[in-house]
């Protein structure tokens, strides 16, 4: 399993040669190899029951509120250095936006933590840092703006950040559920799939 051979790798790094050393190693792998649903968390048996992402491992060695503002500067610092589009080099038909929006929707899980352990912290500016990051885009990227946005008392803006993205996943059930409970305006396909849902036996 992808998750448990990083753990094993990971832990032994920090051990034996210092956080410093774990976290600037770490982060181009997260950037680089985070997937939203765990490497081989597909089909049956115990070895997809068993991976987890990327971010639930780190989550495990990140025991301090120091080691979460260290590591997400390293982290920052590993997309400072991913190349915008570099993923599609392979694959010419994938488009620069489309490769943001799928690195954004691999690291959400991450985003959300940085975001409850950074917000309302001396660390906060790293988290500006992390929602106008270049390399980064899509829907994924305006929920994350939303809820740093009502995290700031900032109620239009999460508004207005919560409906774009739905326009672009109307289905997101995480994203609907936040946009009810902050009484934002809805796209229309958003609404047909909440109303949908809300007479579902």
């Amino acid at each position: 399993m992808v998750s448990e051979a990083a753990a094993l790798l990971w832990g032994y790094r920090r051990d034996r040669y210092g956080f410093t050393a774990f976290a600037s190693s770490a982060a181009p792998q997260l950037v680089r190899w985070e997937s939203r649903y765990g490497w081989t968390r597909r089909g049956y048996g115990q070895i997809s029951q068993k991976e987890t992402s990327l971010a639930a491992v780190l989550n495990g060695l990140l025991t301090v509120p120091d080691a979460w503002v260290t590591f997400a500067r390293h982290y920052l610092d590993a997309l400072n250095r991913t190349v915008v589009g570099d993923n599609a080099r392979d694959q010419p038909w994938r488009s620069g936006d489309y490769v943001h929006a799928q690195r954004t929707g691999d690291l959400a899980e991450w985003h959300g933590m940085l975001l409850h352990r950074l917000a309302d912290t001396e660390a906060e500016d790293l988290l500006d840092r992390l929602v106008e990051h270049r390399v980064l885009g899509g829907p994924e990227l305006d929920f994350l703006r939303a809820r740093l946005a009502h995290q700031r008392g900032d109620a239009a803006a999460a508004g207005a950040f919560i409906t774009a993205a739905l326009d672009r996943l109307p289905g997101h059930q995480e994203m609907l559920d936040f946009a009810v409970n902050i009484n934002a305006p809805l796209p229309t396909r958003a609404r047909k799939i909440l109303k949908e849902r809300s007479y579902r036996p």
